[in-house]
């Protein structure tokens, strides 16, 4: 059994929830996960896995942290440098093999950070389902998207909505982005409940008293087959999910230092103001009919984890042919 340290710094749930998917998977194969992070989420997740949390501000002792620990495989999630250039010293130093999660990233901060240099660093490189600037490197594999639960661990539509509290047609609003961002979806469930027939859930992955009647639900992935519209932001598991479960799906594009919620969403996803959200999803429920066939979808944490074991195959049997000359 390898020990894996799966870095998953950046602050939001699409880090974080990447790394509890490969876990998953890596456990499966026998493999022992540790992950760092500084999601805020992070205390609301359960999981089988090994969660320490840090602040973003300390690189120092986020540095000071995988110095510390023994470990056999390090895997970094999107900031081949780290989140705070914590690991740019340590790239070189670590005599384990090296893998990075590599997914679109804003071009300012590509060029600045001369990242193409960075991504070179590592031995594995694995990209998640969407494009990403050094995708066609030659340390790169493109998997499908990476994703929170199996297909079969989906809820069918009567438990989902028994879980979610309602019953028929059922749009599903998510709050789960920046904390500030709650409130535009809190508005948005208040306009839809007016303008549309059909019953408005605001989700959230953590308790928020702020959000007035607000049901805590993660992963969301678990209970989707229970509504029949999504409407949430343009981040990394919102979108996948929707896609790979063929769920209708409204996105509002948010800002963000890296992540390129615009690019993500395609045309006929996104929304640009509240009128455009109800009029999609009004549009979207005169569309739909309930599915009652279970979703099958292809998780590219399978296929990651299973790569890194490789990897790790490829470097013990280097490492005992060196032993041996």
């Amino acid at each position: 059994m390898s020990h894996w340290l799966v870095y998953a710094m950046g602050g939001g749930l699409g880090h974080l929830t990447r790394a509890i998917g490969l876990a998953r998977h890596a456990q499966r194969r026998g493999h022992r996960v540790t992950i760092f992070t500084n999601s805020p989420f992070a205390a609301a997740v359960t999981s089988s896995t090994a969660i320490r949390t840090f602040e973003s501000s300390a690189p120092d002792a986020i540095a000071a942290a995988i110095e510390a620990l023994s470990f056999d495989a390090l895997v970094v999630d999107t900031f081949p440098r780290g989140l705070g250039g914590e690991l740019a010293p340590l790239l070189d130093t670590l005599a384990v093999p090296k893998v990075l999660v590599h997914r679109d990233l804003d071009p300012r901060y590509v060029k600045a950070r001369a990242i193409a240099s960075w991504v070179a660093r590592y031995d594995l490189v694995l990209v998640p389902g969407e494009d990403a600037p050094c995708a066609d490197a030659a340390n790169a594999v493109r998997t499908p998207p990476w994703l929170s639960v199996d297909a079969d661990a989906l809820l069918p539509r009567e438990a989902a909505q028994r879980e979610l509290g309602v019953e028929g047609p059922a749009v599903a609003v998510l709050a789960n982005g920046r904390h500030e961002e709650g409130a535009v979806f809190a508005g948005i469930a208040e306009r839809l409940r007016e303008k549309v027939d059909a019953e408005i859930t605001l989700l959230t992955p953590v308790p928020r008293p702020d959000l007035i009647g607000a049901r805590v639900v993660w992963p969301f992935l678990r209970v989707i087959r229970g509504v029949d519209v999504i409407v949430g932001g343009g981040g990394y598991n919102t979108v996948n999910e929707a896609r790979a479960t063929h769920t209708p799906f409204v996105g509002v594009a948010f800002a963000r230092k890296y992540d390129r919620q615009h690019v993500r969403l395609r045309e006929e996803e996104r929304a640009r103001d509240e009128g455009e959200v109800i009029a999609s999803v009004a549009h979207h429920l005169a569309r739909t009919t309930t599915r009652r066939d279970a979703p099958c979808f292809e998780d590219g944490a399978a296929e990651a984890a299973a790569r890194i074991d490789r990897l790790l195959s490829r470097s013990t049997l280097n490492v005992h042919r060196a032993a041996h000359l």
